[in-house]
């Protein structure tokens, strides 16, 4: 199985999502968590911070993380890069 680290881009349901954090359970099986990452700004109410990945600008929810088994996420055909320690640790101080 793939070892998943915070910040590193993951496929979920055929979208890109970003791992905000690993060593979790669901149901008692090996669990991460993730958030959707946006090239373009979504419409909506949502609060949304724009964040420099290692290849360009991406759009991140604030507050937002959904739990997810690890063996529905898979890292392959995903270009490979991580967020910035800043950026990480604001995407998860808005969790608390």
């Amino acid at each position: 199985m793939a070892k998943y680290t915070p910040g590193m881009t993951v496929m979920f349901k055929h979208q890109k999502h970003v791992v905000l954090r690993t060593n979790l359970k669901a149901d008692g099986k090996d669990a991460l968590m993730i958030t959707p990452l946006h090239k373009d700004k979504p419409s909506g109410d949502a609060s949304y911070i724009r964040a420099n990945t290692s290849w360009d600008y991406r759009w991140f929810q604030l507050g937002h993380g959904t739990v997810v088994e690890t063996a529905t996420v898979s890292n392959t055909g995903v270009f490979p890069f991580s967020l910035n320690g800043e950026t990480l640790k604001t995407l998860l101080k808005a969790l608390n």
